[in-house]
């Protein structure tokens, strides 16, 4: 037979929110509020391993994950009397959990890594790609000339 709990997120909001918030709340909002949350709470453990990250490898991006799950699970959840500490969860569900959390930091700074390229490939030339935008056609296709040229992309 398969175990079976509720995902994390679900319960950290319904043991979070108080009960009469989750008494009005129907299945829909509780849904809500539990993608609202993880995905808040994942954006602001994401902007702070950009502001962090010295390098944003793979491995890297990695172990940042393994240690918000880390930090999380084990700290801010059960200090907060949220969540009981991860120690004392079915073992499965704790190797499911790194493993997700693997994977969401080896995105995150494959993700930041394709945006400090994008950042300085824009910024490169001598002309903004948004200065591009007035004018006529051909002085936008002379000053993508130009800009292409600049990046030695042309």
């Amino acid at each position: 037979m398969a175990e079976r709990y509720p995902l994390a997120p679900r319960e950290i909001v319904e043991s979070g929110l108080p009960v009469a918030t989750t008494r009005s709340l129907d299945e829909h909002g509780r849904q809500a509020a539990t993608m609202a949350a993880h995905f808040g709470y994942g954006a602001a453990t994401g902007a702070l391993y950009a502001l962090v990250a010295l390098r944003s490898g793979l491995v890297t991006g990695a172990a940042y994950g393994v240690l918000v799950w880390v930090v999380s699970y084990f700290g801010i959840m059960p200090g907060l009397r949220i969540l009981r500490p991860a120690h004392g969860h079915p073992g499965r569900r704790n190797a499911l959990m790194i493993a997700a959390h693997l994977v969401w930091g080896s995105t995150l700074a494959r993700t930041l890594r394709d945006l400090e390229f994008a950042e300085r490939e824009i910024f490169a030339g001598d002309v903004a790609p948004d200065a591009m935008a007035s004018g006529s056609v051909g002085d936008v296709r002379a000053r993508r000339l130009t800009l292409a040229g600049a990046l030695g992309t042309d």
